[in-house]
């Protein structure tokens, strides 16, 4: 009996790191498309989770993730940016006002 429980609890693990790391690769592909939209650079591993919770949906409960990441847009600046993913699909994301480039 507990190495059906042993078993069950590493397979859950597994399955939760899995998912864990799908979900940043998406969050840092659409930190990607985010910047470039605006013209900004994505600064190298900038992309962290700052919180995540199950919340209640219409048809399933699903995790909310937020992404806390860093832009550019001069050499020198620093911009602190977000986004949100619900379950693997991104829904909101802010930026704020930044210095344009000439």
């Amino acid at each position: 009996m507990f190495e059906i429980f042993l078993s069950l609890m590493i397979g859950l693990t597994i399955f939760a790191w899995y998912e864990m790391v799908k979900k940043r690769e998406i969050a840092i592909e659409a930190s990607k498309r985010i910047a470039n939209n605006f013209n900004l650079q994505l600064l190298d591993d900038s992309v962290s989770c700052s919180s995540f919770k199950i919340i209640k949906t219409s048809s399933w409960p699903m995790i909310k993730r937020v992404y806390n990441f860093k832009v550019s847009s001069t050499k020198q600046d620093s911009i602190d940016c977000h986004l949100t993913l619900l379950g693997g699909e991104l829904v909101n994301w802010y930026i704020p006002p930044y210095p344009k480039l000439n």
